[in-house]
C-alpha cells in the first residue's frame, strides 16, 4: 500500500473535526465513515454498533455502510455475534469478526479482498467497530496504516463523546434558558449556517421551517426582517469578532410573522476557532426584550416629562438646551429660550379650585404646542411655569413674533370643566448667539427678563446686556449671602407690636438685617428671595431662629416677659425636619414655647400636603402660637385657616398703608377684618405709617398695630429701654 496514505488519514480526520458543520449524530457518523474510507483509499466501509449479548459475548449491528460507485455489490449482514472469549485486541486482526460472521453467512463474498477492523472506543467502552475492505485484495492493511486508522478513530470517538456531553449540556442549558424566557442558538462566524430550534423560532416569531439555517438565504432572510437602522450595528458587532473580540452582545428589532416589531437581545460567545485562530462557531442566547424596552422607555418618559401635562420637564429641557448649544458651537445655528408663567393663575385656583387649575394647565400646554413649530420644545417646570426652546432663530424679531403669538393665544378665554376662565401670560426671552453660557445661565437670563415683563403683565421682554449686570449682581449676592451666613454678618432688628388702648407693646417681631460690606444695606425682601432661589432658605431661617431666641430670651416688658414673633417662610414649613429643628432650638435656648409666635405667609398654608397642616397643628399643640402674616396678599384657602388654631391675623401692610387713599384697598381691609371676626381671631394692622392710617384702623375696630407711627425698628441696645419706658 502507498506509504503516503497513513498520516493523510489522521490529518483528514483532524481537518474534519476543525470544520465540523452542524448536523445530527447519524449524519456525522456517516460523514466520518466516508472520510475514513476515502482517506484509506478503500472501496467499501461499514460501521457496526456493539452491545453485550446475552451469552456473554458481543453483538454487532450494522449502522452505516459505504461503497465506491465502482465497487461490486457485496452481501453485508445486518448483524453478527462475537464469541464470549474473544478479547478486544483480537478485533484488530478481524479474524474473530469474520469467523463469527461466517457462522451466519459470509461477511462478504468468497472473493473478498483484505479487511481491516478497528475498535471504536468512547471513554473506556467499546461502542462501535469500523470495517474497511479493499475489494481488490492487493493492498494489505499494514501495521502503519492500522495504527493511523486506530489513531484517527480514537479522535473521532473522543469528539463524538464530547459532542454527546455537549449536547446534554446544551439540552439542560436550553431548558434553563427557555425557563428564563430565552432560547439557545449556534452560528458560524461567517453566517454560512445557523442552528435554531422550535423555542428559538417562537421567540423570533416565525415558523422554524421558514427560517433558512444555511447558505446565502440566512443573510437574505435577516436583512428582510431586520429593522433597517439596526443592520449597521449588527454588522459592526460581527466585524469586531474578526478583530479580536470573543463575544457578541447586541440589541436589535426584528419584524415578526404578524408584522409587529419586537426587540431582541443576542448574547453569544466564541466556542470554536479555525486552524488560523479566527472565530469559527458561536453559541449564545436570544431573548425577547420588547416588554423590558417598553418599560424602560416608560420609566425614562416619566423621569423626563411632567406628569400633569406630559410635556418635557426641567431636566429634559436642560438636555435639549445643551444640544442646542453644541449645535450652535458646531454650525452657528442660533436659538432662543422663552420663560413664561401665567398671570392670575392663583386667582383661578382660589376661585375654582385646584382641579380646574390643573385642567387649565393642560389646556395651556396644548395651546403652546399648537403655537410653536415641531422642531421647538415646550416644557413645564412646575406650578404655572413653562419654557420654550425655539430652534433655528435667524433674528431677534423671530423670537419677538413667537412671544407675541403666545401672549395673544393665551389671552383667549379657556373653557375648562364647565367654566370659562381667563389667564394670560408674561414672557421673558433670550436670543442665544454664542455657546458660552451654560443652560442654567440661559435660564437665569430668561427668568430675569420675565421678572421685568411681569411688572407690566401680558407682555414680553427680551434679555439685554443691561440685564446681564443685574444677573451677575444676583449671582454675586447669592455667593456673598453664603459668606455672610458662614461669618455671622447678619444682624437683628426688633419691631414692637402695640396695643392701641394702652399704648404698651404686647409683642416684639424680630427682623433680619444685612449690612453688606461693599453694597451697604440689602433689603430683606431681596436677600430672602436670593436665599429661596439658591437653596439657602432653610439654613438662613435656622440661623435667624436660633439667634432670635438667644437675643430675646430675657426680654421683659413692664408687665413681664413679652412674646417674640419670628417670620417663617414656606420653604421652612415644607421641610420635614422643621418641627424637630424648632423643638431643638427652643430647648437649646431654654426658651418657653408659649412665648414664641411663628409668623407664616399665606403661601406657606396654600398647600395640598396634609402633612404640613398636621405638622403645624402639632407645633401649636406644643404651645407655640401661629400667626398669618401679610394676610390678604397670598392664596391661602379659608379651609386651611379654619382648621388651624391661629393666634392672630396680620393685615398686609401694603393694604393698610393705602387704606385712606384707595377705596379698593379700604374695601379689601374691611373684608379681611370680617374674615378675622368669622374665624374668631384678632387682627393686627402692620404698616401704620401716620396718624390718619392709625385713626382709620382704630375706627375699624383693630386693637393692635405695628408701623413707623407707633415705633420704628429698634436695635438690641434700644429695645429694652423702649419696653421699660
Amino acid at each position: 500500500m502507498d506509504g503516503s496514505i497513513p498520516r493523510a488519514v489522521v490529518q483528514a480526520v483532524l481537518r474534519f473535526l476543525e470544520s465540523e458543520a452542524p448536523m445530527g449524530e447519524e449524519a456525522w457518523l456517516g460523514q466520518a465513515l466516508v472520510l475514513l474510507a476515502e482517506a484509506a483509499r478503500v472501496e467499501r466501509g461499514a460501521l457496526y454498533e456493539v452491545w453485550p449479548s446475552p451469552g456473554g459475548g458481543l453483538s454487532a449491528r450494522r449502522a452505516h455502510v459505504w461503497a465506491a460507485s465502482a465497487a461490486p455489490a457485496r452481501a453485508i449482514p445486518a448483524q453478527v455475534d462475537l464469541p464470549p472469549a474473544v478479547p478486544w485486541a483480537e478485533l484488530g486482526s478481524g479474524s474473530a469478526l469474520i469467523e463469527a460472521a461466517g457462522a451466519r453467512g459470509a461477511l462478504v463474498s468468497e472473493d473478498a479482498g483484505a479487511y481491516c477492523l478497528v475498535p471504536w472506543i468512547e471513554g473506556e467502552r467499546l461502542r462501535r467497530i469500523l470495517v474497511l475492505e479493499d475489494t481488490a485484495g492487493d493492498r494489505p492493511f499494514g501495521p502503519e496504516l492500522r495504527a493511523d486508522l486506530a489513531e484517527a478513530v480514537g479522535h473521532l470517538g473522543r469528539a463524538l463523546a464530547r459532542g454527546r456531553t455537549l449536547k446534554q449540556a446544551e439540552r439542560r442549558l436550553s431548558l434553563a434558558i427557555e425557563a428564563s424566557g430565552g432560547a439557545y442558538f449556534e452560528m458560524a462566524r461567517d453566517l454560512s449556517w445557523i442552528r435554531l430550534d422550535e423555542s428559538t423560532a417562537r421567540i423570533l416569531g416565525h415558523p422554524l421551517e421558514s427560517i433558512p439555517q444555511c447558505g446565502e438565504g440566512i443573510i437574505t432572510w435577516w436583512r428582510a426582517h431586520l429593522y433597517p437602522s439596526d443592520e449597521p450595528r449588527l454588522r459592526a458587532v460581527l466585524k469586531a469578532l474578526g478583530q479580536g473580540e470573543t463575544s457578541l452582545r447586541v440589541e436589535c428589532r426584528l419584524r415578526r410573522a404578524d408584522q409587529h416589531w419586537q426587540w431582541l437581545q443576542l448574547v453569544a460567545q466564541v466556542v470554536q476557532w479555525n486552524g488560523d485562530g479566527a472565530p469559527a462557531r458561536l453559541a449564545g442566547i436570544v431573548r425577547d426584550v420588547t416588554r423590558m424596552k417598553e418599560e424602560t422607555h416608560r420609566i425614562e418618559h416619566i423621569a423626563h416629562h411632567d406628569a400633569l401635562t406630559d410635556l418635557p420637564n426641567r431636566a429634559l429641557f436642560r438636555d435639549r438646551l445643551q444640544q442646542a448649544r453644541e449645535r450652535l458651537d458646531r454650525d452657528g445655528t442660533y436659538f432662543s429660550v422663552l420663560f413664561l408663567d401665567l398671570d392670575h393663575f392663583k386667582a383661578v385656583n382660589d376661585h375654582h379650585g385646584h382641579p380646574v387649575g390643573d385642567e387649565l394647565l393642560r389646556a395651556v400646554a396644548h395651546r403652546l404646542k399648537d403655537v410653536v413649530r415641531r422642531t421647538d420644545t415646550v416644557a413645564r417646570f412646575g406650578g404655572d411655569e413653562f419654557a420654550v426652546l425655539q430652534s433655528d432663530v435667524h433674528a431677534p424679531s423671530s423670537t419677538a413674533r413667537l412671544a407675541d403669538k403666545i401672549i395673544m393665544r393665551l389671552q383667549e378665554p379657556f373653557e375648562v370643566a364647565g367654566h370659562q376662565v381667563r389667564s394670560g401670560t408674561s414672557i421673558g426671552a433670550v436670543v442665544v448667539t454664542s455657546p458660552q453660557d451654560t443652560p442654567d445661565e440661559l435660564l437665569a437670563k430668561a427668568d430675569f427678563a420675565l421678572y421685568e415683563a411681569k411688572a407690566s403683565r401680558g407682555t414680553y421682554r427680551l434679555h439685554s446686556p443691561r440685564m446681564d449686570a443685574e444677573v451677575r449682581r444676583q449671582a454675586e449676592l447669592t455667593s456673598d449671602l453664603q459668606v455672610a451666613l458662614d461669618d455671622g454678618e447678619l444682624d437683628l432688628a426688633f419691631l414692637p407690636q402695640v396695643d392701641i388702648a394702652t399704648g404698651r407693646p404686647v409683642a416684639v417681631e424680630v427682623l433680619a438685617r444685612w449690612q453688606h460690606p461693599r453694597l451697604g444695606d440689602i433689603p430683606p425682601a431681596e436677600f430672602i428671595a436670593r436665599a429661596e432661589d439658591s437653596g439657602l432658605m432653610v439654613r438662613l431661617g435656622e440661623t435667624i431662629l436660633r439667634r432670635s431666641l438667644a437675643a430675646t430670651r430675657d426680654l421683659e416688658g413692664r408687665d413681664g416677659p413679652l412674646p417674640v414673633a419670628i417670620n417663617i417662610s414656606r420653604i421652612q414649613v415644607l421641610d420635614r425636619r422643621f418641627e424637630e429643628l424648632l423643638v431643638g432650638a427652643l430647648k437649646e435656648a431654654d426658651f418657653p414655647a408659649s412665648r414664641l409666635i411663628l409668623e407664616l405667609t399665606e403661601d406657606a398654608l396654600a398647600t395640598d400636603d396634609s402633612g404640613v397642616l398636621e405638622r403645624l397643628r402639632r407645633i401649636s399643640a406644643a404651645g407655640i402660637r401661629l400667626t398669618v402674616d401679610d394676610f390678604g396678599m397670598g392664596a391661602c384657602r379659608l379651609s386651611a385657616l379654619s382648621c388651624l388654631p391661629l393666634y392672630r391675623l396680620k393685615l398686609a401692610q401694603e393694604l393698610v398703608a393705602r387704606l385712606c387713599e384707595d377705596e379698593d384697598a379700604a374695601r379689601m381691609v374691611r373684608t379681611l377684618l370680617a374674615v378675622a371676626v368669622s374665624l374668631g381671631v384678632p387682627a393686627v394692622a402692620e404698616g401704620v405709617r401716620d396718624e390718619a392710617v392709625f385713626a382709620a384702623v382704630h375706627a375699624l375696630g383693630v386693637r393692635e398695630v405695628q408701623g413707623f407711627f407707633v415705633c420704628s425698628p429698634l436695635t438690641a441696645d434700644g429695645l429694652q429701654p423702649y419696653l421699660q419706658g
